[in-house]
């Protein structure tokens, strides 16, 4: 097995945080592969580790800087561009992340001191290893309340979707939690449908009027799959189209649209007919896409019942070749 180095180029909190977090990592045993830390290391550090492991590389944005860390980040983007390696981008709210994530293609962003252990280990796991599916990974203790799995195939009317599928994971809610979950699998579902069964494209999508039919036949091999999980702190819910034809540059792109970074400055999609209900999930829940090019894409969310934790922490967008 290839060494893998955890590569911190950041600075005092999001530095401290990052360490402890490994450290209890290794402490605890809860990688499934050894890790070597390097904080900030030299210019030729950075080459030896670049040839001789696989990094996975925490780079901080530094809001006072933005041209040097764009000019630092394409350095580094240049260096780890290599299949294997991966790069996580630590941002300000305050500054423009979306638009530098864009233009690198990096889809794995964490917010300033908004992230903590059980973050730090799905994430390492699902971008250092190829097994990179589920969220078994943000579930440590397994799914003690709710585990099912489901398949959306047949003749599917998208209009009753929740009750003719999910209805038993509906009654385990209470009365407030049911509309957000309604909106949630809807705008999953639909999604899954429209790019991986009906075949709409992503430019068709963006043109005002198309939608999916009243009623839609799903073949058994194009089936859309589901799993709903729960514990005592939140619930999750994974959706697998089998075409992998979302990418990661769209989701960053429509997510920026729907984005503002001035205060009282209307963001530039406020108009778009597409995306809104991408960019309401990743602000309302937390969002994980994982890709497997033209094979398979799962968009999953977790929602907490303790509304705090809901609120925007990060990005995960995990993008790979077959």
């Amino acid at each position: 097995m290839v060494p893998k180095t955890i590569l911190l180029l950041c600075r005092s909190r999001n530095q401290d945080l990052l360490v402890a977090a490994y450290n209890q990592l290794v402490r605890r045993n809860l990688l499934p592969f050894g890790i070597n830390v390097e904080v900030n290391p030299s210019s030729e550090r950075i080459e030896t580790l670049r040839t001789t492991t696989q990094c996975l590389i925490f780079f901080e944005l530094r809001p006072e800087r933005p041209d040097e860390s764009t000019l630092q980040l394409a350095s580094i983007r240049k260096k780890f561009s290599n299949a294997g390696h991966q790069i996580v981008l630590l941002a300000s709210s305050q500054f423009d992340y979306l638009s530098l994530a864009l233009q690198f293609d990096i889809g794995n962003i964490l917010l300033d001191n908004l992230f903590d252990i059980h973050v730090i280990a799905a994430l390492t796991k699902k971008l250092l290893t190829d097994d990179f599916f589920g969220f078994s990974a943000f579930f440590p203790n397994g799914y003690p309340v709710f585990d099912r799995k489901y398949e959306i195939k047949g003749d599917v009317k998208i209009s009753r979707l929740e009750e003719t599928f999910f209805q038993d994971f509906i009654d385990t809610l209470e009365e407030e939690q049911r509309h957000n979950f309604s909106f949630y699998i809807t705008e999953l579902a639909v999604n899954a449908l429209a790019y991986g069964v009906y075949g709409i494209t992503a430019e068709e999508r963006d043109q005002e009027g198309t939608a999916l039919p009243p009623v839609i036949q799903v073949p058994d091999r194009e089936a859309i799959h589901v799993h709903i999980v729960r514990d005592f702190e939140k619930y999750g819910i994974s959706v697998i189209d089998q075409k992998g034809t979302l990418r990661s540059s769209r989701i960053l792109k429509k997510i920026r649209r729907h984005s503002s970074f001035i205060p009282g400055e209307l963001p530039p999609g406020i108009e778009d007919t597409s995306g809104r209900g991408l960019f309401l999930l990743s602000q309302q829940t937390r969002l994980v896409v994982n890709i497997l090019l033209n094979q398979k894409t799962e968009v999953i969310l977790m929602h907490f019942f303790d509304e705090k934790k809901n609120k925007y922490q990060n990005l995960i967008i995990n993008e790979k070749h077959p």
